[in-house]
């Protein structure tokens, strides 16, 4: 994942992601799924920045996105974009 600062600094960010563990989705999903987690998370810290506990650097075990509903029809991307958003809440703690 690569991050750019909106005002041109550029800070180094490097996110990992270890295990992305999805109950209750289609495995052929999952692709699209990732990418689309890995899209909105990079959106999220290119806008709302790099939650304040991370400035100087973290290692977290491990996050929760907790649980949500998607509605009948929701896309692998609209999926991905939901845990990218409760992952990112889960950063900011």
């Amino acid at each position: 994942m690569n991050y750019t600062h909106h005002d041109g600094r550029n800070p180094s960010i490097q996110l990992h992601i270890e295990e992305l563990v999805l109950h209750g989705f289609p495995a052929m999903d999952r692709d699209r799924i990732a990418r689309s987690v890995e899209q909105e998370l990079t959106r999220l810290l290119q806008q709302e920045g790099i939650p304040a506990g991370w400035q100087q650097g973290a290692a977290i075990p491990s996050i929760d996105a907790g649980d949500f509903t998607m509605g009948r029809g929701a896309t692998p991307e609209g999926i991905g974009r939901q845990i990218s958003r409760n992952l990112y809440g889960g950063m900011k703690g």
